[in-house]
């Protein structure tokens, strides 16, 4: 705990107050000065004493200021939203799949929360609590924007958001729109290869303009 003088929040200049307590001293002196019934060193000791009053009155009157500040350490929270889904068990070329994903993770060195707490959730077709040593990598989608409205509900006491993922999701809203609404920042660790993949294209269709129900028709 510190005290730490801000000023002072008199209304009146300095220097007047320095002419008062100036004046003080000299009636101080002036009143003891004139007693020769007790000895010389008491009678300067009252002086003393006596301007040491007027001075402690003076300072009161120009309102010092004191503010006092407290330094405490709190370990800030950390909300780290890992993806589950099978796709980032998936190995495509320079990326092992599991592998790679947990090469991640112990980069990352998740298990020293001397400064730190950390939050994991792990994100599917829904986004529940979660460690580390619970990821299935097995989750049939991959909802995305859940996580992020995980990230917003869960915002007050947090101080940032991780989201380790494949960019991949397969259920709900584009996670951009719900991103935008979160008030701490949010750090985005890619998975996966960065190759761009070909898509399959359907160039033409050939199959009978009629169809009839509860029959089988040839498509081409």
């Amino acid at each position: 705990m510190d005290f730490i003088f801000q000023g002072f929040q008199s209304t009146l200049p300095v220097w007047l107050y320095l002419l008062i307590f100036a004046a003080c001293s000299f009636f101080a002196w002036w009143s003891y000065n004139s007693i020769t019934g007790i000895q010389k060193s008491y009678r300067y000791l009252l002086i003393g004493l006596r301007s040491a009053v007027f001075f402690i009155l003076l300072a009161l009157l120009l309102n010092p200021f004191f503010k006092k500040e407290t330094s405490y350490f709190t370990k800030p929270h950390i909300l780290v939203m890992l993806d589950n889904s099978a796709s980032t068990a998936i190995e495509k070329r320079n990326y092992g799949g599991i592998e790679s994903y947990q090469k991640v993770l112990n980069e990352l060195n998740f298990n020293d929360s001397s400064t730190v707490n950390f939050d994991f959730f792990s994100i599917g077709s829904e986004s529940r609590p979660v460690s580390v040593d619970e990821l299935t990598f097995s989750a049939d989608q991959t909802n995305l924007s859940q996580a992020v409205g995980l990230i917003k509900a869960n915002s007050a006491p947090a101080k940032a958001a991780i989201i380790i993922s494949d960019g991949i999701y397969t259920e709900g809203e584009n996670p951009v729109f719900e991103a935008g609404e979160v008030n701490i920042p949010i750090f985005t660790i890619g998975l996966g290869d960065t190759t761009s993949q070909k898509d399959v294209l359907v160039k033409s269709i050939t199959s009978n303009p009629n169809g009839y129900l509860n029959s089988h028709h040839a498509v081409e």
